[in-house]
């Protein structure tokens, strides 16, 4: 059973849970330290990437990076083999250690004693010679007389061999002329045919020669190609092996996680939850809240789930079985939370009549507007633009459905114009836009730039002359969103080009700082740009309506809808009992 809370109110230890590292998300960051300036203790538990620190504390807010479960079976292994040696390093082997030489406990008994070597010595060669037949002295000495030889013939053996008195020379000077002759003619033609076989028999060596290199080149040449195909034939079949069995592995821990309702980051900050013994679990989007809310219920805590979209209908391309499962999902456990936080009123509205629910409460995503923060540079200054030309700025993340394509070709039609992208590139959509862009000759023109601090967006962006958000109509998610991009250009003071989407027409028809115009066509956001920077002071709020904008719309206000929401958990107040969500 779920215990239940006290219901004294006080300061709480609220753990939040988010599947990213927690280094750009200003909302969570915002939200954070909304609490703890509250009074609360807020630990944000993250997912590790790359070398951030797995433990840091900002402005009050503990942050815990954990590593997830891996899908890769091979770091899974690895993962496992680590946790059970004890070891850090995943490269780290076992180093075998040197022999220790130990002294022999009786030290007398090993020293070599010189004598004793002698008396052995003397021993063995006399029982080697008692194994000799025994002969009699005096025979001994006749038979090695017998053996040496006499003087006499040691003489002989020296003495040189006499020469010869007669020579095959003077032999052929005592034969007659004409046999000479005849004797030296055959001479010489027996040295002719000699040297025309000497020479006959070399060329026919050299061309059998270079016959065998050939054929042994040829034989060398056919055996490397052939070890090269087996050689490639090998490694791509062991690059199959791995492969296949990586993805069996990945699939394996799919659908263990598919059953447990958990994924590979969820499993990890699960048991990590369970040590910081929170009193609050605030889990952000769907993608925590099974092991948010499967945490909170083994810590006896109360569970918030802050849905930052329609998750149900948001800009993805899940299969039919991924969305059944996660609306399964999201409807078993926001059920269970004890209260839910949205984005927006439309959102607000469109899951209370859907899951039967009360009214989640609105936190805006709202900038942290302070007009005292001067950033150290301007979009202006950073692309080297001159106060003369047409600057249009784009804030954002730089992805897929954004109608990023559709402004670089309204470049092509609009000679002056500049468009800077500010945020996150998605690498592949930022490829697409470039390539656009160098085909259109508008390369130039288009300037990516990297994010910003949250505190300083505001007043980064304030030197552009119109801010656009072609936000493509996809989901339902982005027909209710209400970006953050758009309250931080409207404080910055800079009038507002927006897709014909229900929350931000609302919000521009109301206070006049923009125009709406048609997403999908080029042309038309060409027009829009154009109209909203010639007629940029009728849409620019005067800075009484933008203190008012920023009181009722500003992330002030909404970190005081936050308190609040955490104030009436912990009040005494009659509510609900916990204890029906324990099943």
């Amino acid at each position: 059973m779920r215990q239940e809370r006290s219901t004294e109110s006080g300061p709480m230890h609220v753990v939040m849970l988010v599947n990213n590292p927690c280094v750009n998300d200003s909302r969570v960051i915002k939200s954070a330290e909304a609490l703890s300036e509250a009074g609360h203790r807020v630990t944000v538990v993250c997912r590790q990437f790359g070398e951030l620190p797995a433990r840091e504390e900002r402005n009050g807010v503990e942050y815990h990076r954990v590593e997830p479960v891996p899908l890769n079976w091979v770091q899974l292994k690895r993962r496992v083999r680590m946790t059970l040696t004890g070891r850090t390093d995943p490269g780290q082997r076992d180093i075998p250690q040197p022999p220790v030489h130990r002294p022999p406990q009786n030290a007398a008994a090993s020293t070599p004693i010189v004598e004793d070597d002698r008396s052995a010595t003397q021993e063995t060669s006399m029982s080697r010679g008692s194994d000799r037949s025994t002969v009699p002295t005096s025979e001994q000495t006749d038979a090695r007389c017998e053996s040496q030889p006499s003087d006499a013939e040691n003489d002989v053996r020296l003495s040189p061999e006499k020469p010869r008195t007669t020579s095959a020379r003077r032999a052929a000077q005592s034969l007659p002329d004409p046999v000479k002759r005849e004797v030296k003619h055959s001479v010489r033609i027996a040295k002719r045919v000699l040297k025309y076989c000497y020479s006959g028999t070399r060329w026919i060596l050299k061309k059998v020669a270079r016959g065998a290199k050939r054929t042994a080149k040829r034989i060398l040449a056919s055996a490397k190609r052939t070890a090269k195909r087996i050689l490639a034939s090998a490694k791509h079949t062991a690059k199959r092996i791995t492969r296949n069995a990586r993805l069996g592995g990945k699939r394996i821990l799919t659908v263990v996680y598919w059953f447990s309702e958990a994924d590979e980051f969820g499993t990890a900050a699960r048991r990590h939850i369970a040590e910081l013994a929170p009193d609050a679990v605030h889990a952000h989007d769907l993608t925590t809240l099974p092991a948010g809310g499967r945490a909170a219920k083994n810590a006896g805590a109360w569970l918030i789930y802050d849905s930052h979209e329609l998750e149900m209908h948001r800009n993805s391309s899940y299969p039919w079985f991924v969305r059944l499962r996660r609306r399964l999902l999201e409807r078993k456990y926001i059920r269970r939370a004890d209260a839910v936080v949205t984005v927006s009123e439309s959102i607000a509205d469109h899951l209370r009549s859907d899951y039967r629910i009360p009214r989640p409460t609105v936190v805006m995503n709202a900038p942290l507007f302070d007009a005292t923060i001067t950033p150290k540079t301007t979009v202006r200054q950073d692309i080297g633009l001159p106060s003369e030309e047409t600057l249009c700025v784009y804030v954002g993340n730089v992805t897929v459905n954004r109608g990023l394509e559709l402004v670089v070709q309204a470049l092509a039609s609009s000679p002056a114009l500049h468009f800077a992208t500010v945020g996150p590139r998605r690498p592949a959509t930022e490829a697409e836009l470039v390539a656009l862009a160098t085909e259109l000759g508008v390369r130039d023109r288009l300037h990516l730039i990297d994010p910003m601090a949250p505190n300083e967006v505001v007043g980064y962006i304030g030197t552009a002359d119109v801010s656009v958000l072609p936000i493509q109509n996809v989901c339902l998610s982005y027909y209710y969103c209400m970006p953050n991009k758009l309250l931080e250009s409207v404080f910055a003071g800079v009038p507002v080009a927006v897709a014909d989407l229900l929350e931000m027409r609302r919000f521009v028809e109301a206070n006049g700082c923009g125009v709406v115009m048609d997403e999908t066509d080029s042309e038309a956001i060409a027009r829009a740009i154009h109209h909203a920077s010639t007629e940029r002071d009728r849409y620019v709020l005067t800075p009484e309506r933008c203190k008012r904008l920023a009181e009722q719309y500003g992330w002030p206000t909404q970190a005081i809808h936050l308190r609040s929401m955490y104030s009436a958990l912990a009040a005494p107040m009659d509510r609900r009992s916990l204890s029906h969500r324990t099943a």
